[in-house]
């Protein structure tokens, strides 16, 4: 056995000063040789020194250009370093020299993932298994990728595959549980999912059965925390979910799991602090969110659910809990801030104003932001600046449709729609969406085909953008049209009531711009009622109960065939209808690509 081979022995087995010893040794008597620099500089990639790994590897290489396990350790700590063009060019020349390598693949998946090139990782995930079929990590990467593009379905695949491959693979398990979460609502979700899942399923009692898809990501969620408790994105995640059925309590409870393992972990600080907002525990809300904002002080999600929170004290529509505790208990301790001082309140909704700021200097046009805005002005008494900010006159665009090729009348057209929607097997009883009173919720109408009459109003939303876009050309003294998105896709979903119910006010947070079509509404909603039941209010921040005059909130009149289109900033609302009918609408969120 040669010098090299028994240096390379000690160094397979762990005994990394020994086998750097020998390396040493090597070098002292032949310093240009390839394989002992190279080998010295995994050593010091292993040991946390990427800086001096690249030294020695690139010193290898310039001996022996062609030596493929350099280029492709070299790249591993490049992508230490953070160099990441640098670590592409070093896995390719890896690859180019040994096109089998599926470690190299792989990792060149990686580096194009963390530059967002993730239809590229895509490929070299593929390239890794096509390599390896059996590389559980490469099945596992690609899954994340796939999750990252949306494609939900084929991300569930992959981390199947995964855990096939490797059961015990707890961070699998955890994301498997992410896409399952992302696909609620789907009714086909058993088609693909292997045994081991069923098998978590049957242990889920009659409530989480009927949960669909969400059944299965609390299922992965705690196969992920039967292999290791001590995952704490897992507790985290699991607490999403719950929040998500409502089960708010339970939720903490996951939170508070999370950040005992780790009291650094900026998101579930954010996600606690949400639960804590929902139960109406406004000061416990607003420390939870101060410190996620000491963690990472650009979260733009702390940054929006922080000004939330303080919005709605500033409001004085409900007190928390802990507000309430000095009154219940007169020893308990007093809350820390009183916002009932006039020059606090100002200073509230500064910082209201503030958050919402933070979020626009670094993403301007932030559709979250600029709501959180509009409300912080209302609050402020800040009217001539909320009203430059909303103008609900100017980007309102309200317009009866066209009848649509193939319909008689607009009458046929909305018989037709509301056919196809009552006739959907996915649709939700009873949504768990906050905004959401009452009614039953439609999701992916957008996917429907050619011979539906849904593709008949996704042509029409595409004119009526088209229409908007001319009629409101980009103005760099407005947020909102100062800069616009170049291209996107469309959500569309459906709400139908039978008699009581309505919308909260609410805004669409992910969309630019929102449309909306009335397809059947009862006879009552054509009369000019005094009540405006159902009528849409717009600028009314969420539950805002006047401490001072009313500012004038403007409503319109819904009518069937009617196309309404507002910037999704803008908060809305359905005036609540207590008469008795069938009400239908179908929104269209335009979702930002590029």
């Amino acid at each position: 056995m040669s010098t090299i081979d028994i240096a390379m022995q000690h160094h397979a087995s762990g005994h990394l000063a020994e086998a750097e010893g020998i390396y040493r040794d090597i070098l002292e008597a032949e310093p240009d040789h390839p394989a002992a620099l190279h080998m010295i500089g995994v050593i010091a990639y292993q040991v946390g020194k990427p800086d001096i790994a690249v030294q020695q590897i690139s010193k290898a290489l310039a001996i022996k250009p062609d030596y493929a396990m350099a280029h492709y350790n070299l790249g591993n700590a490049l992508r230490q370093l953070g160099r990441l063009e640098e670590a592409q060019d070093s896995y390719q020349k890896a690859i180019g020299l040994t096109p089998e390598h599926a470690e190299a693949h792989n990792n060149l998946g990686n580096t194009l993932e963390d530059l967002g090139l993730l239809e590229d990782a895509v490929t070299s995930f593929q390239n890794a298994i096509t390599a390896k079929p059996e590389y559980a990590e490469a099945h596992f990467n690609l899954g994340n990728a796939l999750q990252e593009l949306e494609y939900f379905d084929d991300a569930v695949a992959s981390y199947q595959m995964a855990i096939n491959l490797k059961p015990d693979f707890a961070q699998a398990h955890n994301n498997m549980g992410n896409a399952l979460f992302s696909i609620e609502g789907r009714r086909d979700i058993d088609k693909g999912l292997k045994s081991g899942y069923a098998e978590a399923y049957t242990h889920l009692d009659t409530t989480g059965r009927e949960m669909g898809a969400l059944s299965y990501a609390i299922a992965s969620f705690k196969r992920a925390l039967d292999i290791n408790p001590d995952l704490a994105e897992a507790h985290n995640n699991m607490g999403n979910v719950l929040k998500e059925r409502r089960w708010l309590d339970d939720a903490v409870q996951c939170y508070e799991k999370a950040l005992a393992l780790n009291p650094n972990f900026a998101e579930a600080h954010s996600n606690l602090g949400g639960v804590f907002h929902d139960l109406g525990r406004l000061e416990k809300a607003e420390q939870c969110f101060r410190r996620a904002l000491e963690l990472e002080p650009a979260s733009p999600i702390a940054l929006i659910e922080l000004g939330k929170v303080l919005r709605d004290i500033g409001f004085g529509h409900r007190r928390s809990i802990d507000d309430l505790l000095p009154e219940l208990d007169p020893g308990s301790a007093a809350p820390s801030t009183n916002y009932n001082d006039p020059k606090t309140k100002q200073d509230l909704w500064d910082e209201v104003l503030e958050c919402a700021d933070r979020v626009l200097a670094v993403d301007a046009g932030n559709t979250a932001a600029l709501g959180l805005k509009t409300t912080a002005y209302v609050g402020a008494g800040r009217d001539e600046e909320g009203a430059f900010l909303s103008d609900f006159e100017r980007f309102m665009q309200i317009g009866i449709v066209d009848v649509p090729s193939g319909y008689d009348d607009l009458k046929t057209f909305n018989e037709a729609l509301f056919q196809r929607l009552a006739a959907d097997p996915e649709m939700i009883a009873q949504p768990h969406e906050q905004s959401m009173s009452g009614g039953k919720r439609f999701y992916n109408l957008q996917r429907d085909g050619e011979n539906s009459p849904i593709y008949q109003l996704m042509k029409i939303y595409d004119e009526a953008l088209v229409r908007y876009l001319d009629t409101h050309p980009i103005d760099p003294k407005h947020p909102f049209l100062a800069q616009r998105p170049k291209t996107w896709t469309k959500d569309i979903f459906a709400n139908i009531w039978e008699g009581q119910g309505h919308v909260r006010s609410h805004i669409h947070p992910d969309s630019w711009i929102t449309a909306c079509y009335y397809a059947r509404l009862p006879d009552v909603m054509e009369t000019e009622n005094q009540e405006h039941q159902a009528w849409i209010e717009f600028g009314r921040p969420p539950d805002y109960l006047a401490n001072q005059p009313d500012p004038a909130f403007p409503v319109f009149q819904p009518q069937e065939g009617l196309l309404v289109m507002w910037p999704s900033y803008l908060y809305h609302q359905t005036i609540p209808f207590h008469s008795g009918g069938i009400r239908s609408s179908i929104p269209c969120d335009f979702l930002p690509t590029s």
